[in-house]
């Protein structure tokens, strides 16, 4: 039988692919699968990461608009996660406000913090 495919393959026009070797098959497919397996948890871990600053971003804006400050703690956990709102920081008699803008922006890109502005921001203050 090998003859018969060697002799096809000499044949111009003709084409059939090499055969693999079969015994690699198992340990490719138990490679994929692990490979998979940890990239689903990566980005399981990455939703979480969102949902989690997702949510501080939330209760940051709620104490905002209910009129409250941010004590020095806060903003420096703020600004540790999201370098780009300093400039979005103020200081008040109280303690500190951030621009409401600014923390919705943030808000929705999941919570990932962007080296520059992202296009839809600005969509995102006209709505």
């Amino acid at each position: 039988m090998q003859k018969e495919i060697d002799n096809y393959r000499k044949q111009p026009g003709t084409f059939v692919p090499e055969q693999k070797n079969t015994a690699d098959v198992p340990a490719d497919t138990t490679k994929a699968a692990e490979d998979l397996a940890q990239r689903q948890k990566a980005l399981s871990e990455t939703l979480k990461n969102s949902a989690s600053d997702v949510s501080e971003l939330n209760q940051t804006l709620y104490d905002l608009s209910q009129g409250e400050s941010l004590n020095s703690d806060e903003v420096y956990n703020l600004l540790e996660k999201y370098p780009q709102l300093s400039s979005a920081v103020s200081k008040t008699m109280d303690g500190y406000k951030i621009e409401k803008s600014a923390l919705e922006g943030l808000r929705i890109c999941g919570g990932f913090a962007l080296t520059k502005p992202a296009p839809y921001l600005n969509r995102a203050k006209a709505v």
